[in-house]
């Protein structure tokens, strides 16, 4: 009996301990997937772990202590990991109409659906229009440009590559000099070149990728171009067609410019509220007259600066970027 006893705690001892390097080696097993699928995924430009706690996939085993004291810091912070948005809920419905900022500068709110998009629209011709090139892996937010250059308004410009936020992607053309080349599968041109009538301020313009089988060409334009970026899809196509299926359901916050006759528009979602799709984006810039729009790096990148103006903007306008370590490849700048 007590042999037979002892076999029994000897097996069960046994049993116990397999289980437990099987679940060990099990564990193991899955945070190398993990580890290399976010290896992948991260050479591939795809947050996989945007809101998860990296250093866990780091380091599997590793248990929170509820007593240690957190002395990270800003520099400490993961470049990966967005900050949390300052959602607010949807936004009522409202519309205030162009509301003249300044001599040739408007300013218009609307919301609808619970949805916020902020309008400025701008005369051709009028203001000092440039593309700002950053340099790579800077840590300048859009507020900080327009205060640098003592600009009316900044937002965030074109896509960037899949290395994270350094390379610009398509078109970038600053001050004639092109700084990476046109892509085909990028179908809009948000272009500054000469005015096409009798004064030395630079228009914007809005263009097509391909046209026809051809493919834009900025050094053959009848206009000189001195700065260009690519961006897409187009929301309003030429003219006051809808460049946007009904059937668009994917939501995220937006930034887009249109061109309308003798103005320029710069628009953007208001991240408090509730985002839009394309399709419901592109209905709100055909209401506003749109003859052609071309949307801009959105998601996370979606930011805006205005400076302060009495009585209707008092604090100016800023929506940041939702990721606090957001590097821009390039912004729009109105002086």
């Amino acid at each position: 009996m007590f042999v037979e006893f002892h076999k029994t705690i000897l097996a069960r001892g046994f049993c116990i301990a397999i289980l437990s390097l099987s679940l060990y080696q099990c564990d193991n097993n899955k945070s190398n997937v993990i580890s290399n699928s976010y290896d992948q995924e991260k050479e591939e430009g795809i947050d996989l772990l945007s809101n998860l706690d990296r250093s866990k996939v780091d380091d599997p085993n590793k248990v929170d202590d509820p007593n240690k004291v957190d002395e990270s810091n800003d520099s400490k912070v993961d470049p990966y990991v967005p900050k949390e948005d300052p959602f607010e809920g949807p936004a009522p419905d409202l519309t205030i109409d162009w509301t003249e900022l300044e001599a040739g500068f408007l300013y218009r709110k609307q919301s609808s659906d619970g949805i916020l998009v902020h309008a400025f629209k701008m005369a051709q011709g009028k203001f000092e229009v440039l593309v700002h090139a950053f340099e790579q892996n800077h840590s300048g937010t859009l507020s900080k440009l327009r205060s640098d250059l003592d600009a009316k308004i900044v937002i965030n410009g074109g896509f960037n590559q899949v290395n994270y936020r350094t390379d610009p992607d398509g078109l970038l053309v600053i001050e004639g000099q092109e700084i990476s080349p046109l892509k085909a599968d990028l179908s809009g041109v948000v272009w500054v070149g000469e005015s096409p009538k009798d004064n030395d301020t630079p228009w914007i313009y809005l263009d097509s990728t391909s046209v026809n089988s051809s493919l834009f060409d900025w050094k053959n334009k009848d206009a000189k171009v001195l700065y260009a970026l690519q961006g897409k899809p187009k929301i309003v196509e030429p003219w006051k067609e809808d460049g946007i299926s009904p059937g668009a359901k994917a939501r995220a916050h937006r930034t887009s410019v249109c061109v309308m006759k003798d103005y320029f528009v710069f628009l953007v979602s208001d991240r408090k509220h509730k985002a839009p799709n394309l399709y419901e984006f592109s209905q709100i810039q055909k209401d506003l007259d749109c003859r052609i729009s071309v949307n801009l790096d959105g998601g996370p990148a979606t930011s805006i600066s205005v400076k302060p103006y009495a009585n209707i903007l008092p604090q100016g306008l800023q929506i940041d970027s939702s990721d606090s370590k957001w590097v821009f490849p390039n912004a729009l700048v109105v002086k």
